[in-house]
């Protein structure tokens, strides 16, 4: 009986450890689009914010685009290059949880990650439709 019932704690525990793990991905992932999209309306409200400002001339306006599009650019690589390591760090700990899984457990954690990427793709939609 007192093996079956640390048993249960344990698996209580990772289940509770998975669950933190994929709410941690999910909020940063969140944060980062939320963030990269700042960057985004950052390149447009500076580059008008300065030409309002600074009362920039038609010419200034024109060599100066090309620098702030350059800005864009750079963070939108910037935003990419963390998501792709924020995923690959999903990866492995979600292969190290794996690892550590009863059969049942796995069958859940199959289902979760099932059911966070059907969430992520609706998210996708609706921010595409947005």
């Amino acid at each position: 009986m007192s093996f079956l019932r640390h048993w249960k704690i344990a698996a209580l525990l990772a289940a509770l450890f998975v669950v933190g793990v994929v709410t941690g991905a999910v909020l940063t992932i969140a944060i980062v689009k939320k963030k990269a999209d700042e960057n985004d309306n950052w390149q447009r409200a500076t580059y008008q914010l300065y030409k309002k400002r600074l009362k920039l001339t038609p010419e200034q306006e024109q060599r100066l685009k090309p620098a702030f599009e350059l800005a864009g650019e750079d963070f939108r690589a910037v935003r990419r290059a963390a998501l792709r390591d924020i995923l690959d760090a999903v990866r492995r700990v979600n292969v190290e949880v794996e690892k550590e899984l009863t059969p049942e457990q796995k069958v859940e954690f199959d289902k979760l990650r099932e059911d966070l990427r059907k969430h992520f793709e609706d998210r996708r939609k609706d921010g595409k439709q947005s």
